[in-house]
């Protein structure tokens, strides 16, 4: 009950999150500038393959917003407070009990997309066996996102620390992800981003679940550093010296 009420207050705060609006933001850009912009000589499964690429922008910006949150504490100087409550430990499910929103986000944003690039007729072909099983790689990214800046969070307080993070994503991830021209190795599977390249052929729905299988792995390790604290002992005792019993002040 805890973890439902805070994430209905965290679902919330993400919505309001300036980061958060600003990823939503360039999606909408995205859609209007790129979903319309095809010459012609793409298929469905070239779009499709193009939108966990261009998910990363909501999904990094995210990172950053529950970054904040969960270190909302930390800078409001309530830590303490919160880690004296019996159920100060559930703070971290609440955060991460938000997911559903970004989730939410990238599912309206690929439809858009989708929509606008269907709208111009000048996409057309096969949709290809692993498109299909590729969408729902969006449900891991989004998630996988709100994990991360908890995560991150946990260990690092800086406001710097998501940023950094996600340069070295940015650095790692689409060096899995490209390769030699139409050629579709194994490391572009562990990609966040597989086969953006255009010269990338199309993914068997085999390679795609073995790429979302791979994604959901990544999440749930990540959800584990997340919430990987102990809770406080029921009935635990705390401490006290002599000045807390009444006892005699040293120096007087």
């Amino acid at each position: 009950g805890v973890v439902r009420a805070r994430g209905r207050f965290e679902r919330r705060e993400l919505v309001l999150s300036p980061w958060f609006g600003v990823g939503l933001g360039l999606c909408s850009l995205m859609v209007v500038a790129f979903a319309s912009s095809y010459e012609g000589q793409e298929m469905w499964w070239n779009v499709i393959q193009d939108l966990p690429f261009l998910a990363h922008a909501l999904v990094g910006l995210t990172v950053v917003a529950a970054h904040r949150a969960s270190t909302r504490a930390h800078r409001d100087g309530t830590a303490e407070l919160y880690a004296a409550l019996p159920s100060g430990h559930l703070r971290t499910g609440g955060v991460l009990a938000a997911a559903p929103v970004p989730v939410l986000a990238l599912a309206g944003f690929w439809a858009a997309y989708l929509a606008v690039a269907a709208a111009s007729g000048r996409v057309a072909g096969e949709v290809g066996a692993g498109a299909p099983v590729l969408l729902l790689s969006g449900v891991a990214l989004a998630t996988g996102g709100v994990a991360l800046g908890v995560a991150v969070g946990r260990f690092a307080r800086s406001p710097l620390a998501p940023i950094a993070v996600l340069v070295a994503i940015g650095f790692a991830s689409p060096k899995l992800g490209s390769g030699d021209p139409g050629e579709l190795s194994a490391s572009m599977l562990l990609s966040t981003m597989p086969g953006f390249a255009d010269s990338t052929p199309a993914l068997t729905w085999q390679q795609a679940l073995a790429h979302l299988v791979w994604l959901t792995a990544l999440t749930s390790a990540t959800v584990g550093l997340a919430i990987g604290h102990r809770a406080p002992r029921a009935g635990a005792r705390c401490r006290l010296t002599p000045r807390h019993r009444g006892g005699p002040t040293p120096g007087r």
